[in-house]
């Protein structure tokens, strides 16, 4: 998720639950008549690689509690999340035994947490805010996953150039796990983490981005948000 970052600061262990985020792999079909034999990769030659990241439009959901995390010595109000699905399809093309063509696209679908309070209107100030800081997180995923195709590219050129007689569809499963939880995927992730986390302890909210550019009144029990002039 990217990883998904909120505010204040909060780091998101990859892979996420199932419920969150949905990393899956799709291999398409090897053959008409089947799967490929197995097929030493030097008397095949590499395949031709090409990998694309397509990075969706974003989504607002209103479907978060309220909830705190604790930062340090202080219990903090988390206002609003960043998160993003990941989904991986490789596309082949094999000439008998050997895979001439391997298309890789990671599509990202990012999604912002609001908590369900921000549907009144009142609150359209606070919203914003939080809209705007979650969107920040958004540029930097994107920014990241410009130089995973880089990155998948040169791992998938390594696998397949490597000697043995493991044959081509061998390493298509392979190289299908390591993009999953793979030690590439997996440093990738940590260096958006970071990315994200400098993000915060530059322009750390102390978990009142609300009050940044808003008022917020109570006022017979209820939170509205007045913008300040």
């Amino acid at each position: 998720q990217g990883r998904g970052k909120g505010i204040p600061l909060e780091r998101v262990t990859w892979p996420p639950p199932a419920a969150v985020v949905a990393f899956a792999v799709f291999t398409a079909a090897l053959a008409a008549g089947g799967l490929a034999a197995a097929a030493n990769p030097a008397s095949c030659g590499a395949p031709q690689i090409s990998s694309r990241v397509n990075f969706h439009g974003e989504k607002i959901e209103y479907d978060r509690e309220i909830v705190f995390t604790v930062i340090g010595k202080n219990r903090e109000r988390v206002w609003g999340k960043y998160e993003t699905e990941r989904k991986v399809g490789l596309t082949t093309d094999f000439e008998g035994e050997c895979l001439r063509r391997l298309d890789v696209l990671v599509d990202v679908f990012p999604t912002i947490h609001l908590m369900r309070d921000y549907h009144d209107r009142k609150l359209r100030c606070a919203r914003q805010s939080v809209v705007d800081h979650e969107r920040q997180h958004g540029r930097i995923a994107r920014q990241s996953y410009q130089g995973l195709p880089r990155r998948i590219d040169e791992l998938a050129r390594e696998m397949f150039s490597r000697p043995g007689g493991e044959g081509h569809e061998a390493i298509l499963e392979e190289l299908g796990r390591e993009l999953d939880d793979g030690t590439m995927i997996t440093k990738f992730l940590d260096d958006l983490d970071k990315n994200q986390d400098a993000f915060h302890a530059k322009e750390r909210l102390d978990g009142s981005i609300a009050f940044v550019n808003c008022r917020l009144i109570k006022r017979e029990g209820k939170l509205r948000s007045k913008k300040r002039k």
